[in-house]
């Protein structure tokens, strides 16, 4: 099983936004998704009215984020991942549900998924 890490997705972005847009999605992006695998498991978090801004980075109004979030679920699935819904809750909530979630997997095995984000390993 490949090294899985904390990550934006890739390929498996790359589908969701085609999805999005209502694109087919080029053979060459469905095989590196295919090719480049996560773990199995891959966490996402869904459109949240009560938290959600639009700055200079992000310009999507609610309506298209909640989109994008259907079609990434929807590309994610295609590709054979098991989604995980994060909690509508605060940043150290999350990072245990993440936690829990993976807890049972050996992070010395091949394959095991790390957190490649120092910031969230010491969150209580």
């Amino acid at each position: 099983m490949p090294d899985p890490s904390s990550s934006t997705g890739g390929s498996r972005t790359s589908s969701g936004y085609y999805l999005l847009l209502g694109q087919p999605v080029p053979a060459h992006v469905t095989a590196a998704a295919q090719l480049f695998r996560y773990h199995q498991r891959v966490f996402i978090a869904p459109p949240w009215p009560r938290i959600y801004t639009t700055d200079s980075e992000r310009h999507q109004d609610f309506a298209e984020a909640v989109r994008t979030h259907d079609a990434m679920v929807a590309a994610y699935t295609q590709h054979g991942y098991e989604l995980s819904t994060l909690p509508r809750s605060d940043v150290a909530s999350r990072v245990k549900f993440i936690q829990q979630h993976t807890a049972s997997i050996d992070p010395e095995s091949p394959g095991s998924p790390r957190l490649s984000c120092p910031e969230l390993r010491d969150v209580p």
